[in-house]
């Protein structure tokens, strides 16, 4: 058993580190790294750290793919590349000592439903086996692209009784009606577009057939509902040096526990503690094997009533 990630909309984070930064004057920086990211690779890495076999598809902008490609080889991150006309997204982060973390983002890649088929027919092929595979679409969808025709590959996995999971913004309760994942992990701002309460938004979720609707609340931790049980897992209290990617990392926690076979207690645990490790990083880097194993140990738990 394998995860096949399907990455549409990657991009490169250039994360800049100032002393101090101070807005409408020259500021220099003191260092500078850049890293291939994007949802898809960044759960990629962390699966990469938990020794979870996987598939990483991307799609790739053509003029910058070369670079991309050197910082992917960088992190030793093996994917199946395919490329579109334009530039992958590029996005800078901000670290100072006197601000908190500052994101840059662009969202200026494109792409045409026939440019990802070939891509998508791939992802298909890997998961044509008998194989029980966890498949993640993770990213927003890039302008060009069809919902419809990502909506139609996903339901060709479903047919193929693959579990689904889903961590893009580009899906609403509709298409979750017509798709109904395995999974799907919102945020505290995402959940509101479901309904006029969280309560309300997650009655609806699970109408629509999801399975299991994991809300991340970051410091405050993942509340995970499915049918018949409300948990919670909280964190310990840290001081984060950067917050990009936690989420991925959540995800492939909950990934590493489906192909594993983990009950979903110890998967949301799972899940919670490499969002906290990825936190232990500087911007852009995965968490460690070390620190999600002291997360996990320090974390608490509970069904909520």
């Amino acid at each position: 058993m394998k995860a096949i990630i399907i990455s549409l909309n990657s991009v490169i984070d250039h994360h800049y580190y100032f002393n101090e930064f101070i807005c409408n004057k020259e500021n220099f920086a003191t260092k500078k790294i850049s890293f291939a990211a994007g949802k898809g690779v960044n759960v990629a890495k962390t699966l990469k750290v938990l020794n979870v076999p996987h598939e990483l598809f991307l799609l790739l902008g053509e003029e910058n793919k070369d670079e991309f490609n050197a910082l992917l080889k960088n992190d030793s991150i093996s994917a199946k590349t395919f490329y579109a006309k334009g530039k992958t997204r590029e996005n800078i982060s901000i670290h100072a000592n006197n601000i908190c973390e500052t994101r840059l983002c662009n969202n200026t890649f494109k792409a045409s439903d026939e440019e990802c088929e070939a891509l998508l027919n791939a992802a298909i092929k890997e998961a044509s086996g008998d194989d029980d595979n966890v498949i993640v679409i993770s990213g927003r969808l890039p302008s060009g692209i069809s919902k419809e025709h990502i909506i139609k590959t996903i339901k060709n996995f479903k047919e193929k009784n693959k579990k689904i999971i889903i961590d893009s913004a580009s899906f609403n309760l509709d298409d979750y009606k017509e798709i109904s994942p395995y999974l799907i992990k919102p945020n505290e701002e995402e959940i509101k577009l479901f309904g006029k309460t969280m309560e309300e938004s997650i009655k609806n979720l699970l109408l629509a057939g999801i399975k299991n609707i994991a809300v991340s609340q970051g410091e405050k931790g993942i509340e995970l509902h499915s049918k018949d049980s409300v948990m919670i897992s909280v964190p310990q209290k840290i001081i984060p040096l950067s917050t990009v990617g936690a989420g991925d990392s959540s995800i492939a926690g909950f990934v590493c526990g489906l192909v594993n076979g983990f009950s979903m207690e110890k998967t949301l645990k799972l899940a919670v503690s490499c969002g906290t490790a990825n936190c232990l990083s500087l911007g852009g880097a995965t968490p460690t094997k070390e620190n999600i194993k002291l997360c996990f140990q320090n974390l608490n738990f509970q069904y909520k009533t």
